[in-house]
């Protein structure tokens, strides 16, 4: 007996000791910036948005971020990660270097300097595109508050947090780096969202030749369920018009997402076979399963301690009514693993379709135990962007994180 546990010891030695090194920063593909540097994210890197740059030849990925500065600058402004837009790139998804933008701290989107623009507190991106019309135009649909505009903290009413509610932007440009926005929302809040934290984290989606949705969530308060809805474009020349009720809510008691689903990112289901039995029989005869789906959405699930932020995967068959396809989430943070890169929660998922269908490499927000309580709290509570290999074998998906190519970083 005593042989056993001097060797169950020496076996859990060797396990610490390897969590010491590089496991602690596995998956991680790109950090903060140096506190000295004058970049924009010295703080928090979060949202990765990535796709492949036919101009470029290129990996590329847009994220949001904040610096030390910035938080100088406008300590009541939201506490959450975002502030600016920035722009890596990549030759093969893994190993990634950053560009230098136009804007503040090397952003290629800053908050608006005109004083009242709906936009002027912070930016983040949702979604970037490149165009596939002989244009190459790229298009970002992104999110922001006015720094006239805040909402009480939930914590003490007597104050307020800068930057809500949020509203939803679009910006155009003809090189990815240097960006012209709308003068104006892309949607105006809805009488019904008075006092509300707003809509974010926009995902434009082609349902097919003339329909066209943009998923966001939102919140009726920072104590609220968060709630995935969408706003529709049918025709070529029709307008964004909100649907008037959720594609998905909180789940029920005891679920990884009894709290709601924020972060999200759709993709097609590239395996999904419209012809098959399995897709034509009716919903009443078959099952929500992930080769039944024509739809995959990779969502930050919220739910109590401790397991808060996690990410999970929910079906659809046609975009608009969604299901969970699991139990239990694809993608968990490690909770009690001090010092690992995501020991407090995983979140902003983006899925990118590789190798024919059989992979999907999965991007997120990894973020480590700090000492704030509000793990949106950047000011104490350390960011940086994660990436997992997910394998596809018809119903079942293995979510693994990548080995990471950056020196691990210490406390």
């Amino acid at each position: 007996m005593r042989f056993v546990l001097v060797l169950l010891l020496g076996v859990a030695s060797v396990l610490c000791a390897r969590l010491q090194g590089s496991q602690l920063n596995e998956g991680q593909v790109l950090t903060v910036a140096p506190r000295d540097s004058d970049r924009f994210d010295t703080k928090a890197v979060a949202a990765p948005r990535v796709f492949f740059d036919s101009r470029r030849v290129l990996w590329v990925m847009y994220y949001y971020g904040k610096s030390f500065k910035f938080i100088e600058k406008h300590p009541d402004v939201t506490p959450l990660p975002t502030g600016y837009v920035g722009l890596a790139e990549s030759a093969d998804g893994i190993a990634w270097r950053r560009l230098d933008g136009p804007g503040e701290g090397g952003s290629v989107l800053a908050p608006a300097t005109k004083k009242g623009a709906w936009d002027s507190a912070h930016v983040g991106v949702g979604d970037v595109m490149l165009s596939d019309d002989g244009k190459s135009k790229y298009t970002m649909y992104y999110f922001g508050g006015s720094l006239n505009d805040g909402l009480p903290s939930p914590s003490n009413a007597s104050n307020t947090i800068c930057g809500f509610p949020l509203r939803i932007g679009v910006a155009t440009s003809t090189d990815g780096l240097n960006w012209r926005r709308a003068r104006k929302p892309l949607l105006e809040l809805a009488p019904s969202e008075k006092g509300w934290s707003g809509e974010g984290w926009p995902q434009f989606v082609q349902l097919n030749e003339t329909t066209s949705l943009l998923y966001y969530h939102s919140q009726a308060n920072f104590s609220a369920p968060f709630v995935v809805t969408a706003a529709i474009h049918q025709g070529k020349r029709g307008k964004w018009k909100r649907l008037d009720y959720p594609l998905l809510g909180a789940g029920p008691e005891g679920t990884y997402y009894s709290r709601g689903v924020g972060t999200r990112w759709v993709v097609a289901n590239p395996n999904y076979n419209a012809s098959s039995p399995a897709a034509n029989l009716s919903d009443a005869g078959r099952a929500l399963t992930l080769s039944t789906s024509q739809w995959w959405m990779f969502g930050e699930s919220v739910a109590p301690s401790p397991n808060e932020h996690t990410i999970s995967l929910f079906g659809s068959r046609d975009g608009f009514s969604w299901g969970s396809l699991y139990t239990l989430p694809v993608l968990m943070p490690r909770i009690g693993v001090k010092g690992a890169a995501d020991s407090r929660f995983v979140g902003t998922p983006n899925a990118v379709v590789r190798n024919e269908g059989k992979e999907v490499w999965l991007y997120y927000v990894a973020v480590r135990q700090g000492e704030a309580e509000d793990p949106f709290d950047v000011k104490e509570t350390p960011f940086s962007i994660g990436l997992a290999i997910c394998k596809i074998d018809g119903d079942k998906i293995d979510c693994e994180r990548v080995p990471s190519p950056l020196v691990p970083q210490t406390e």
